[in-house]
């Protein structure tokens, strides 16, 4: 358990315990001597892990281990800005050119596209898509955005796309909305605040709301 310095390593830890190293730099778990079958790997056998290319936010979790919970920004991709206070779960992912605000909450297994920039205390729950490409056949992977509000919750399965070029290339979406399990939002939506979306619910592009 703590927080170590590059310069620390090798580092030996106890069981049940993740190490998750930051881009490009890589986090050597080492067992404690001694310990029983509930622990990850057998002494002298060390595991490497080493961070997706700077821009993927990934955790490492082995046999026995839960998943790691980053406490400060020094965790947050290099490639992308991360407010105060973020909570970003288990086999999340994080790309390019995404900003997330203070206060937010990612469970876990959410994956979060750029460009896309994310207001305050806003939730994702597990299996979450945010920004990713659009389904519109025209889509030839311009930068499009999209732009989400404070104080959302997204729940599981959810996806919202970013926009076309066609159109604004961008979908926004306000703030204080639920959108419930399985609803989609398609690219270039306008959505105001304090929309309800119920389960399974798929807002075609270009809707305003």
């Amino acid at each position: 358990a703590g927080t170590y310095e590059e310069a620390q390593l090798p580092i030996v830890v106890p069981p049940h315990t993740t190490i998750a190293g930051d881009s490009l730099r890589a986090t050597i778990i080492k067992p404690k001597a001694g310990l029983d079958s509930g622990g990850s790997v057998q002494n002298n056998r060390s595991t490497m892990f080493r961070m997706s290319d700077a821009t993927v936010l990934q955790d490492l979790v082995m046999d026995g281990m839960g998943g790691y919970v980053p406490g400060s920004p020094n965790y947050a991709p290099e490639s992308a800005t991360i407010g105060e206070n973020v909570t970003i779960g288990p086999f999340c992912v994080v790309d390019d050119n995404v900003t997330i605000g203070d206060g937010c909450i990612l469970k876990s297994h959410v994956v979060v596209r750029g460009p896309t920039r994310i207001g305050k205390n806003n939730k994702f729950y597990q299996f979450s898509s945010i920004g990713e490409d659009c389904q519109d056949k025209k889509y030839a992977g311009e930068p499009t955005e999209l732009v989400i509000g404070d104080d959302n919750e997204f729940r599981e399965g959810v996806t919202v796309h970013r926009g076309t070029i066609q159109d604004n290339s961008i979908t926004i979406i306000g703030s204080r909305c639920l959108f419930m399990a399985n609803s989609h939002v398609a690219h270039d939506c306008v959505l105001g605040n304090d929309i309800i979306i119920a389960n399974s619910v798929a807002i075609a592009g270009h809707v305003h709301m």
